[in-house]
């Protein structure tokens, strides 16, 4: 009879101390999940198209460009370039780019994002003999809506204002056949300009997320 209630005894602890045991796993998993929910760096891109609109006589032309970058939390930043069209000059633009999302509900999410940098700028129009471009800095601050179409796929949407600066020097090709004088020299005149062109610009896009 002792043996029996010995027996029974050992039992109990053994089964007392394995309860334990598992509470104690139970805890230790649930500990740990939280780690899985760490804001983490990932890349993402973006391939935008859209217009740049300008005052009366400066008409509307295309403006595209793409941004590769890394993602943390909110914050994304990144390096892109892109392709502009104005009235008589084409630009290729490199530039940092830094954007924050300031809300989001489901999968809408609206953000702000600030490009700068330098371009690049071509003349399209060929009436000078001599036409020396340094290009000029861009600035382009913008505001945005990105939409969820699939665990990795992103429709973009945004609007701004885009600054370009464009420098350059040219000579005319006028010749003065009444200022010519057998045996003289002449100097060619140079002209220096500095331009600053303004506009407003819209563009649509998709992107990995």
């Amino acid at each position: 009879m002792k043996t029996k209630v010995v027996i029974l005894a050992l039992l109990s602890g053994m089964l007392a101390t394995s309860g334990l045991l598992a509470q104690s796993d139970t805890v230790a998993t649930s500990a740990t999940a939280p780690s899985a929910t760490k804001k983490s760096i990932h890349y993402t891109n973006n391939l935008m198209f859209g217009a740049l609109f300008g005052k009366n006589g400066y008409g509307t032309y295309i403006s595209l460009n793409t941004t590769h970058g890394v993602r943390y939390g909110r914050w994304t930043a990144g390096i892109g370039t892109g392709y502009d069209v104005y009235k008589d000059w084409n630009t290729l633009p490199v530039f940092g780019s830094v954007s924050y999302d300031f809300a989001h509900s489901g999968e809408h999410t609206f953000f702000a994002q600030l490009n700068g940098g330098y371009a690049w700028a071509f003349y399209s129009v060929t009436d000078y003999t001599n036409m020396d471009s340094k290009g000029g800095r861009m600035f382009n601050p913008m505001v945005g809506y990105r939409f969820k179409i699939s665990d990795k796929v992103r429709l973009y949407l945004s609007a701004g204002y885009k600054f370009q600066r464009i420098n350059y020097e040219f000579t005319p090709n006028v010749f003065y056949m009444y200022d010519w004088v057998p045996g003289a020299t002449y100097v060619t005149p140079v002209t220096k300009v500095q331009r600053d062109m303004d506009r407003v610009v819209v563009q649509i896009g998709l992107g990995l997320f």
